[in-house]
């Protein structure tokens, strides 16, 4: 069943294992808003362990000066997909009329987050990594920026957002130490950040991303980590409040234990952050810095 409905389905949702006996697979959306409140909903497959497929969604929801709440819908097998549509239990990601559409409803928190602007995929420098045993991870931008709505608890928020996915058959160890990824939405300009920590030790990969397009990452240096500050060629970003802090192999539970050949144990922070250009402008948003074990 599970193989089937990989085989037949295509388009800006397609979930694909490649044939591989090991593999996960991951769609993050997030939606960081004008009044300062956060939201992040996100998909994990994965077929390592028992079974065919497994799935989960997760809900974080951080409102503005408030604590995050973060939940999740452990839905095992129970999840369907067609050409524009992946919906898991209760949470459901689809594509249509210009907009892609992530809803959430899971133990702790319900949320509705809308991109306006459809799921595309776009590949970016470093977008496929293999590893030294021949496993490989790859990752595509799928929304680099778009005007986002949320809708949570009888409130309607707005703002900017943005949605990537992953494929991995690899244990993320062996590829990085970690990643860094800014994205700024406020200021002077719009301006995205990845930065990929190699495992053996080398400069770090990745790219930039402007309203002139993507360029391959050069001049990246991690100056400090108290506060979190990186040299981005002749700018700066600088974290400052601490939005959310997860570790996803405890909080998908018996999930994220199956997760665990491919994620290791990574622990995620997200902070609000400033990127300092070199012309004097700014640009605010947020800084995710991603530390595997």
């Amino acid at each position: 069943m599970f193989a089937y409905l990989l085989t037949a389905i295509a388009g800006p949702l397609t979930l694909d294992n490649s044939g591989e006996e090991s593999w996960s697979e991951t769609w993050t959306a997030i939606a960081d808003l004008s009044d300062g409140s956060y939201a992040l909903v996100q998909y994990l497959f994965t077929n390592a362990g028992f079974g065919d497929g497994n799935a989960a969604c997760r809900a974080l929801w951080v409102p503005a000066g408030g604590a995050g709440v973060n939940g999740a819908d452990k839905a095992g097998s129970d999840w369907t997909a067609t050409e524009t549509q992946v919906d898991v239990a209760d949470c459901s990601l689809r594509v249509a009329d210009g907009q892609t559409r992530f809803t959430a409803v899971t133990d702790a928190v319900t949320l509705d987050l809308t991109l306006d602007r459809e799921a595309r995929a776009h590949q970016a420098p470093d977008g496929r990594v293999v590893a030294s045993d021949g496993t490989w991870y790859t990752s595509e931008v799928l929304v680099p920026w778009a005007e986002a709505t949320v809708v949570t608890s009888g409130r309607t928020l707005t703002g900017m957002g943005y949605l990537d996915h992953t494929r991995s058959t690899t244990m993320l160890p062996k590829i990085a130490t970690g990643w860094y990824r800014f994205r700024g939405y406020y200021g002077d300009t719009v301006f995205l950040v990845q930065a990929r920590m190699p495992a053996d030790g080398g400069a770090a990969v990745g790219w930039t991303w402007g309203t002139g397009g993507t360029s391959a990452l050069s001049d990246f240096t991690v100056l400090s980590t108290a506060p979190v500050t990186l040299a981005v060629g002749d700018a700066q970003v600088v974290a400052g409040e601490q939005l959310f802090q997860y570790k996803p192999a405890e909080q998908y539970g018996l999930l994220g234990d199956l997760a665990k050949p491919f994620v290791g144990d990574p622990t995620t922070t997200t902070y609000r952050a400033t990127m300092s250009l070199p012309d004097g402008g700014e640009v605010r948003g947020t800084l995710e810095v991603q530390t595997l074990q």
